[in-house]
């Protein structure tokens, strides 16, 4: 886009058309008495807000199947036996987060509206996949004590 040189008059008499000008991209430096004085640039969002919004969101899927599947011992070692299955418990959890704003499926849900809550639970997987990742990874190193076939006792891990 363009940069675009504007009195301060004309911005307060043209604010709708200066913000659509920097909303699509533009740069607007404001001069007054014909000296630069500003420059009103579209906001750049920074590069740690979508990583540390994808590790929240990752860290919230773990959390609520580790709630749900027995504890974070038990399912941490779960992980580290089994991995990260594909429309496993983590996966089963980012569906949920990615259509709680959406009410309940219903015999009134359509297809369309299936086929699209399965396209935004899969487009949130593929965005926290590394996340999750790295949790198996951890998983899998970790060391884990009171487990054995017999007892079916509870699962430890060592910290």
């Amino acid at each position: 886009m363009t940069t675009k040189r504007m009195k301060s008059r004309d911005i307060r008499d043209n604010w709708r058309e200066t913000l659509r000008h920097v909303e699509n991209g533009g740069t607007v430096i404001v001069e007054h008495y014909n000296k630069p004085i500003a420059r009103i640039v579209p906001i750049e969002e920074p590069a740690v807000s979508a990583t540390t919004d994808t590790a929240r969101t990752a860290a919230r899927i773990i959390a609520r199947a580790r709630d749900a599947h027995g504890g974070a011992d038990a399912f941490d070692w779960q992980i580290k036996v089994e991995g990260i299955k594909p429309f496993g418990e983590l996966y089963n959890e980012a569906y949920i987060i990615a259509n709680e704003h959406l009410p309940q499926v219903d015999t009134a849900t359509t297809d369309a509206e299936l086929a699209e809550r399965k396209a935004r639970a899969a487009a949130l997987w593929e965005q926290v996949l590394p996340e999750l990742e790295r949790y198996a990874a951890d998983c899998k190193a970790a060391k884990f004590t009171g487990w054995s076939k017999e007892s079916e006792g509870p699962i430890r891990r060592v910290r």
